[in-house]
């Protein structure tokens, strides 16, 4: 600038003076600030490189633990994994190659280096590697990630195939029986450390007491359903993945899941076992029918356990376990009912009730609290509709009626479910994208055409007279039908069913494969295709034409 305004002159002009000024302040300021931001570099440097050092030493921690989880089965090295379900290293570790160890070792051992040498030359302010090890680090590592992803892959092919296998076995109903829970949870770090369920539920808080190890991927879900027979059924549905369809049947046989029968006593087990120990992402699911009107009692964790909605009132009395001779029994009409005792009220001390017990929010305009059975229910008026489609579905219950109007309510007795994202409207199509474990679900339409239900739910449809209803079936959904129509058109697959006995149809086109089961009532034709494993009961009425076709022929 001075040589610019004045190239000649040794003496400096005013305006020369002017436009120096703000970089000689600037000059000034920084070199008055000069120790100060050398101590915060420093500061940052050393914080960062203990932040590296730090990180490096969790990596090989959590590689160790890993690997130790793998070779010796501690807690069968369980992850847990998003949507409750967790992944067994020890039982995945089996099907890995051997070079797959030392794939992940030099996929991640350069990585937890580099991160732990940058934090020392941080510390130590010089560049500690060279050229010869950036290269040769590198190269390691992807031949490691190579390998790794080579290994997975061929673990990967273990899981292309499903199937499902279910068993039945029948109890008389002549006495009243009292369900009890076998509580087999050795996956919770506390039990394993102290040895002691009781010590160690000292440490847990009321979510994770009555939990039963629910990220374990050997849990079994376990529900009790009312049904119009004369035998209480326990239905045991096996599923697993596995190479072929063949490989998979084998591996759900595999699954070990016990229950016995002790006097009056109904002994089930939390968790299932598996006979060739190999990982194929098993999964057990039992369902306990009982009569109608057959009493019956369950204990305290039995209630806690099963997925069957029981108001949380009585669980709070904490002087007097309310299950203990408690008499329960299942109506057509209200489900299932306890006969002798009486849930405690939310409002026994003061309003505060609501606030101190998380189980139940706060009343507010969005949030109806009803009887002391529901929790609270949320009613949306809806588009109109004529297809219900709901693909994925953990264990609830849905009911489907006619009415006058489009129109859903849920009920819930957990505040954290978030309903205004689970039902849409799309194209006359109301669609729930996941219907979450623990949810009642009430849907009212003037008609309908067609459902399509999957997941691990039940469903009941009642008083609709329609010329024609297409039914779609998968996983281990239970659908029930009450009504009439002029036709039906069922497909059902894996170990779903539908009991449509009391649904009064002329033709029904049916396709049932899988362990799926049907039971119709048809009073003129049946005809459809029908699985060697399948199993379908209908009425016989006089004139009934039943026509089944296997691989395209009759």
């Amino acid at each position: 600038i001075k040589e610019t305004v004045q190239p000649d002159s040794v003496e400096e002009k005013p305006i020369t003076r002017i436009l120096l000024f703000p970089f000689r302040a600037f000059a000034v300021i920084f070199t008055a600030l000069k120790p100060i931001l050398t101590g915060v570099r420093w500061f940052t440097q050393y914080i960062s490189g203990i932040v590296l050092l730090i990180i490096a030493a969790a990596f090989m921690l959590a590689l160790v633990v890993l690997t130790t989880a793998g070779v010796s089965g501690f807690d069968h090295g369980q992850i847990g994994i998003s949507f409750g379900e967790a992944v067994p290293i020890f039982l995945l570790a089996q099907d890995l190659p051997a070079w797959a160890v030392y794939a992940a070792y030099a996929a991640i051992i350069p990585m937890i280096l580099g991160i732990g040498i940058g934090g020392v030359s941080l510390l130590a302010n010089r560049k500690l590697t060279n050229k010869i090890y950036q290269y040769t680090s590198t190269a390691i590592a992807i031949v490691g990630w190579i390998g790794l992803f080579a290994a997975f892959s061929m673990v990967g092919r273990n899981f292309q195939r499903t199937a499902s296998l279910n068993q039945i076995k029948e109890i008389t109903a002549d006495s009243s029986y009292v369900f009890a829970l076998n509580r087999d949870s050795q996956e919770n770090i506390w039990e394993k450390m102290l040895g002691n369920t009781i010590i160690a539920d000292e440490f847990l808080d009321e979510d994770e007491l009555h939990d039963f190890n629910r990220n374990g991927f050997s849990r079994a879900s376990m529900s009790l359903e009312g049904y119009d027979g004369k035998t209480i059924q326990v239905i045991m549905f096996a599923k697993s993945n596995g190479k072929t369809r063949a490989d998979a049947e084998l591996n759900a046989k595999s699954i070990d899941y016990q229950w016995v029968q002790k006097g009056n006593q109904i002994v089930m087990d939390s968790h299932f076992g598996l006979k060739n120990f190999k990982f194929r992402n098993q999964r057990m699911r039992v369902k306990v029918l009982i009569p109608y009107g057959v009493s019956f009692g369950m204990t305290r964790d039995f209630a806690l356990y099963i997925e069957n909605l029981l108001d949380s009132g009585y669980f709070k009395n904490e002087e007097k376990d309310l299950f203990a001779g408690s008499k329960w029994t299942f109506t057509p009409d209200k489900g299932l009912i306890c006969l002798n005792r009486e849930p405690q009220s939310n409002n026994d001390a003061d309003d505060s009730g609501f606030s101190d017990n998380p189980k139940f929010p706060k009343s507010d305009e969005s949030v109806n609290k009803g009887d002391s059975s529901t929790g609270f229910s949320i009613t949306k008026t809806l588009a109109d509709f004529s297809n219900i489609e709901i693909l994925e579905s953990e264990t609830s219950a849905i009911t489907i009626t006619q009415g006058p109007v489009y129109q859903i309510t849920y009920k819930s007795s957990d505040p954290m479910h978030d309903f205004s994202s689970m039902a849409k409207v799309d194209q006359e199509v109301l669609k729930f994208p996941e219907v979450q474990s623990g949810l009642e679900i009430t849907i009212q339409a003037p008609s309908l055409n067609k459902i399509s239900l999957g997941g691990n739910s039940r469903t009941n449809l009642s008083g609709f007279d329609l010329d024609n209803l297409d039914v779609l079936l998968s996983g281990f959904h239970s659908l029930t039908l009450n009504g009439k129509s002029k036709q039906l058109q069922v497909s059902a697959s894996e170990s779903s069913e539908l009991l449509a006995a009391n649904w009064l149809t002329q033709k029904a086109f049916v396709s049932v494969s899988n362990q799926a089961k049907m039971e119709l009532n048809a009073s003129e034709l049946i005809k459809g295709f029908k699985g060697d494993r399948s199993d379908v009961t209908f009425k016989p009425y006089p004139k009934l034409n039943v026509q089944w076709t296997k691989n395209g022929k009759k």
